[in-house]
Formats: structure tokens, sequence, C-alpha cells
């Protein structure tokens, strides 16, 4: 296959399509090597064989059936490796056209908007077993932040419900974090306490949030009740008193600053995001942009 026609099936796949090219016989003997061409490709790289390596690379791209089969390609990589692999030069464009295919299958099974409804329902249904939400809340964990929109209607719920979300929130983490605190400026004084303690309880501490929590803290309409809980949050957080804080304008530049230079952890955390950027809609509603 010339290079002009991997590229062109690449392009396919990446608009949604699938390839399905010769005979039958021809589609199974591609299913069933495309996973040893890849290793071979691999165990080139890693011995610094890079010719080697990207003519292997080159001949797996056409025996690709879909995006699924390339996201096996990349679990059986490892992510570390797919990152030293797209960011050598020697090896042509190939696995980063494979990551790409990978991201799409990703993300297309993370945004299962009934998938979602399910395990959310499950979290936060208090008569499920206790081994029956841990396997939810571990679905949940790898969800996601795309999971926080739909745990969203239910930070106002009852006290049990409430609590059940909050834990769900916790669960997803820092990866959701930055769509948790959005939260803080919509719903009722109930759903900003459930937020605000949620965001507390995330281990490791996720930094990136405090400019939000810090603005409704100095907001002087903020509920009493809600600045007591988010002042918490803000102490477990960051380590200081509220009081003792900068106001959150320097928390919102320091953000943006550790974005612009590209600190450490950082790379890792666009990943993470999956170029993902949330908003509040004129009715309330987080939504992805």
């Amino acid at each position: 296959m010339t290079r002009f026609s991997r590229w062109a099936l690449a392009a396919v796949l990446l608009c949604g399509g699938s390839f399905f090219g010769g005979t039958a016989p021809a589609a199974e003997e591609g299913a069933k090597n495309f996973k040893d061409v890849w290793s071979q490709g691999v165990d080139h790289f890693n011995r610094g064989e890079y010719v080697q390596a990207k003519a292997k690379f080159d001949e797996v791209l056409p025996l690709l059936a879909d995006d699924r089969a390339a996201a096996e390609l990349v679990e059986r990589a490892g992510h570390r490796t797919m990152i030293r692999i797209m960011v050598s030069r020697d090896v042509g464009r190939v696995p980063s056209l494979i990551w790409d295919l990978y991201r799409k299958y990703v993300r297309r099974k993370l945004t299962d908007e009934e998938r979602i409804r399910d395990v959310v329902g499950r979290v936060v249904d208090d008569k499920l077993s206790e081994l029956k939400r841990w396997q939810a809340l571990k679905e949940l964990e790898d969800i996601g932040q795309y999971a926080v929109p739909e745990l969203a209607k239910h930070v106002g719920g009852t006290e049990s419900e409430r609590g059940l979300a909050r834990i769900g929130l916790t669960r997803i983490g820092r990866r959701g974090s930055l769509a948790t605190v959005k939260l803080l400026d919509v719903g009722t004084k109930e759903s900003k306490e459930c937020v605000a303690l949620a965001l507390a309880d995330i281990t490791p501490a996720d930094p990136r949030v405090l400019p939000g929590l810090k603005r409704l803290y100095d907001d002087p309409k903020a509920d009493p009740v809600v600045k007591e809980k988010v002042g918490l949050a803000l102490r477990k957080i960051s380590g200081l008193a509220p009081a003792d804080m900068r106001p959150f304008t320097d928390y919102y530049y320091e953000v943006v600053d550790r974005l612009y230079m590209e600190r450490t952890g950082v790379p890792e955390e666009e990943l993470e995001a999956d170029g993902a950027i949330w908003k509040l809609t004129a009715d309330g509603k987080l939504e992805r942009r």
C-alpha cells in the first residue's frame, strides 16, 4: 500500500468510518497479525532500530479494522511507550495517527450518555449493596469528568443523594475537578455545600480549584453556611486560613501562568482534560464546549 493510501485510510477512520480491505481471508489474516506487527515495531524502537520500527509501524496501519483495533495497540504498548514513540522524529507519523484513533475510541466510550446515566444512577442509589456501589464507583472513575454533569443533577437532592453524589465527585477526583468547581456558581445552598466538600475531599488536593473556591468565599453575598464549608475546603487544599490567603484573582493568574509555562504535571493534566472546557449554560446546566 502506498504512503498516500495509508494517510487516506487514517482519515477515513478518524472520520468515523471503517476499513475492510481485500477478501474475508485477508481481513482475518490482518486481524490476526496486526498486533504482532505492532509489537515487532515497538521492539525495534526499544532497541533503537528506528528504520525497522518505522517500516513495521507503516505496515500495521492498513491492517487496522477500526479505532478499537488502534486502542488495542496503544494499550499493548502502554502510554509511556507511546509518548516516547510519538516524540521521536525517526519513526514517521503512523504512531501519532494510531494515538488519535485511540483517543477517538476512548472518548466515544466515555461520552456514552446512556452508560453515564446508568452508572451515576447506581452510584446515587441508596438501596444498592456496598459491593455493587463499589463496582459503580470504579466505573465512574473510568468515565471521569464526563460524568460530572449527570452527578450535578443529584448534588441538590435529598441528604442521602447529596452524600452519595459527593462520594462520586470525590472518586472522580482531579480528573473532574475543573468541571466540578463550576457547580459552585449555580444551584441551592445545599448543592454548593456538597460541591465544596467534595472538592475538599479530593486526594491529592487540586490547587486548580482554589480560584473558584476563593471567589465564592470573598463574595459578600455568599450564604454564611456555604462560606463556612468553602472555607474548610480552602484550608484543607491550601494549608492556609482563608483570611490569610490572597485575593482570588491572584490564584487565577497562578493557574494560567502554570499552564503557560508548562510546569511539572501540566502535560499529564492536559492529556486527562482531553481538550474539554466546561461552562454553565443560561439555565445553569454544565456542558462541554
